[in-house]
């Protein structure tokens, strides 16, 4: 009896709210990138160990071109350090600019999603700029802080 009884007290004292829907979580692609408008999107299936864990991959419209973005939200268990609620990531590039910081978030949409396509004569670029300035982890530095050729 005191097993049901501890078992009915824990579920009424899970604060697990519910999850953000579809269109509170597309609406953090316009926070995260002022202007970007959502153009599709579909749901992706996210891992078993995650409950309640929603992703969808899409295409929205950011500065003036068609860019992929991914966005997820899992609950995070009070254990966590920003646990005991809803977190949710966006990952999308700020611009078509092929800059590192875009081309990395695009690759990682890519790697996410893989089965999203850029349009029709759309180029969506992964791999990282090199040139002077550009640093890479596998570079080694000297003490300056310049690239070791």
């Amino acid at each position: 009896m005191l097993i049901v009884g501890l078992a009915i007290l824990a579920i009424a004292a899970d604060p697990q709210t519910p999850r953000p829907t579809d269109e509170a979580l597309l609406s953090r692609v316009s926070e995260r990138i002022p202007g970007a408008e959502v153009l599709e999107f579909h749901d992706r299936p996210m891992p078993e160990g995650l409950p309640g864990a929603k992703a969808l991959c899409g295409i929205a419209m950011i500065d003036g071109g068609p860019q992929p973005f991914f966005i997820y939200t899992l609950w995070r268990e009070p254990g966590w350090e920003d646990g005991n609620r809803w977190s949710t990531t966006v990952r999308a590039p700020g611009s078509a600019e092929a800059t590192v910081e875009n081309n990395s978030e695009r690759r990682a949409v890519n790697t996410a999603c893989p089965g999203l396509v850029a349009p029709l004569d759309v180029d969506w670029p992964t791999a990282l700029p090199r040139g002077y300035g550009v640093v890479r982890s596998t570079d080694r530095l000297n003490a300056e802080g310049r690239v070791i050729q």
